[in-house]
């Protein structure tokens, strides 16, 4: 359960696009290409960097599975041999939006916030129609105390997507902290109730909706002078 006052737990966001497909036979078990990249036609390298990436998921689930079971130095292990095939997956193929974006995401588990940060502002470059990448922007910014800046994330990933639930939790969440609203954060408050299943992320979508709306209030009636 989130608490208003702690920070969200990291998504690992898999995407159903990421891999689509181009796994080399025979070569899943292994990280090491047999042909050197610099020898690899354009196609080629498109297909090893699905295949790196493919590697990726399945140390990010390993990772995930063993954090579930308390195996925090296998979890380690799992995490960072993930981030090392993305590195690579996106160096042979830069385009591979998803790909940085869950590079990104294993960079915020692994502490690095700047090299998150870089591999997200990339995916969300490469893919303009995809909340994640500023979500996960926003979740960094949360996690470091930086409200202003997480806001705006949230705010971009909500003009990508308006019902994504996690930026209309993290949204509403910096706008309670900064105590600041508009029209546009009612309105964050007021989809977060209507969309969200979780009974007390619910009740704080309710609590916030009718402080947004009392501020809002004073706040024109403060510029009206009356």
């Amino acid at each position: 359960m989130i608490d208003l006052n702690n920070p969200r737990p990291v998504r690992y966001l898999l995407a159903g696009t990421l891999l689509g497909t181009l796994v080399l036979a025979g070569c899943a078990s292994s990280g090491r290409s047999a042909t050197p990249v610099a020898e690899m036609d354009p196609s080629a390298r498109i297909a090893e960097a699905h295949r790196l990436a493919e590697l990726a998921q399945q140390s990010a689930e390993g990772s995930s599975r063993a954090s579930a079971s308390g195996n925090e130095e296998k979890a380690t292990l799992e995490r960072r041999r993930a981030i090392e095939y993305y590195g690579r997956a996106v160096t042979l193929h830069d385009a591979m939006g998803a790909a940085w974006n869950n590079l990104g995401v294993l960079l915020i588990e692994d502490g690095r916030y700047m090299d998150a940060s870089r591999a997200l502002q990339r995916a969300a470059a490469l893919s303009p129609t995809d909340p994640r990448p500023h979500d996960n922007l926003g979740l960094i910014y949360h996690l470091t105390g930086y409200d202003e800046q997480a806001l705006r994330h949230y705010e971009d990933a909500l003009e990508r997507d308006p019902n994504y639930l996690n930026s209309l939790r993290g949204g509403v969440l910096a706008a309670s902290r900064l105590s600041v609203v508009n029209e546009d954060i009612v309105g964050w408050a007021e989809r977060g109730m209507l969309i969200d299943t979780d009974t007390r992320w619910r009740e704080i979508f309710m609590r916030e909706r009718l402080q947004f709306a009392a501020m809002l209030e004073e706040k024109e009636n403060r510029q009206s002078g009356r």
